[in-house]
């Protein structure tokens, strides 16, 4: 059923307002019957809390279109039902931030700790311990995700669905942040 339902969404001879009044639809059944699941960009992904999920499309509507991109990849590889990829969907999501901040400091050849270190030198640094959380939240991810260390094979839905959210609040974020010191994304 679930396969069905992304189908039609995607079905490029569906117009955008029915996509819309399909959405709330099928979010309203979910709703009803306690499902488990909510639709997110055209995915019924594992998800019970709204407010994650509304996180997630937040994020999916900046004004970047490959951190967008990469959200989505991570977004799909965490909704595939028959071969999940909790790792490379971990993945996606840790490099949106990492594109974004290659975006805000100007370097695309810089890594999010190195992406970090130049923040200062923009119009919209970041507090120390905030940085110091985001540069340690990239290294867990790499051990996880990128390295394949320290129990990466026991990523599980749970956890990718948390890196997905929690980097997708730091897009939101970084978006408002960077709005506010006028810099232009």
């Amino acid at each position: 059923m679930y396969d069905l339902i992304e189908f039609v969404y995607s079905t490029i001879f569906f117009m955008d307002r029915n996509r819309q009044s399909l959405r709330q639809d099928v979010t309203e059944d979910f709703a009803r019957n306690f499902a488990s699941v909510k639709m997110i960009d055209g995915s019924i992904t594992p998800m019970s809390d709204e407010e994650q999920a509304r996180e997630i499309e937040m994020a999916m509507q900046g004004p970047f279109s490959k951190v967008n991109f990469q959200l989505h990849i991570a977004l799909e590889l965490l909704a595939d039902r028959d071969q999940p990829n909790y790792r490379d969907s971990t993945k996606n999501s840790v490099s949106a931030v990492e594109s974004l901040y290659k975006h805000i400091v100007g370097d695309r050849k810089a890594t999010l700790e190195e992406a970090l270190k130049k923040m200062d030198a923009t119009a919209m640094p970041i507090h120390p311990s905030l940085k110091d959380a985001f540069g340690k939240f990239y290294a867990y991810a790499g051990d996880v995700a990128r390295h394949g260390l320290m129990g990466s094979d026991n990523l599980d839905v749970k956890g990718a669905r948390h890196m997905l959210v929690t980097c997708s609040a730091f897009i939101d974020y970084l978006v408002v942040k960077a709005g506010k010191a006028g810099i232009q994304l």
